[in-house]
């Protein structure tokens, strides 16, 4: 039986944003011919993740540069957001500077 990763939600941040270190970014392995998953950002302060979406990168991008090892040890900020998705508005974490 295979173990589900546990991922942030919206919810965990109700109480107000987190301030969480980079400690690497995995790729899951891809099982048959399915599509295949984001790669997920790892944290020290838990074993929680996010995944990495393209708007995730270009930020991770634009604070720390190409080399996604550069982000590595740094700090971002997660934090609950409400947005537009598929017609509906809906909650979802977001990702800023910790500075």
């Amino acid at each position: 039986m295979t173990q589900k990763t546990k991922l942030f939600r919206a919810t965990h941040f109700q109480s107000g944003p987190q301030k969480l270190t980079i400690s690497g970014i995995e790729t899951p392995k891809r099982r048959g011919s399915g599509p295949s998953q984001s790669p997920l950002i790892r944290f020290r302060e838990s074993e929680r993740r996010i995944s990495l979406t393209r708007k995730r990168a270009n930020l991770l991008v634009e604070l720390f540069g190409e080399d996604s090892k550069a982000a590595i040890g740094k700090k971002i900020e997660l934090f609950s957001a409400r947005g537009r998705f598929k017609g509906a508005v809906r909650a979802f974490v977001a990702v800023r500077s910790a500075q």
